[in-house]
């Protein structure tokens, strides 16, 4: 905060995310044991020069291949 407060920070460089998301013990490691979560290599363009609305996409162009076509698929598979 104090950074914040003294323009000491690069706010290029620095990106802060408020919500809440918990989890039982184990679970979250069981989820990704099971491949209920797709996960991707943070790159510096997507952390910091995608708009928070399209990085879903972009992570997904990330991991390339079978995970590219879901791009196009919507949020809540429901309305598909």
């Amino acid at each position: 905060k104090t950074l914040l407060k003294n323009n000491k920070l690069d706010l290029t460089k620095i990106k802060f995310f408020i919500g809440y998301s918990g989890w039982e013990k184990d679970q979250l490691n069981n989820e990704l044991t099971e491949k209920s979560w797709l996960t991707a290599t943070a790159t510096r363009n997507i952390v910091f020069n995608t708009s928070s609305d399209i990085v879903w996409k972009e992570s997904l162009k990330h991991l390339g291949g079978k995970y590219e076509m879901m791009i196009n698929f919507p949020i809540d598979p429901q309305l598909n």
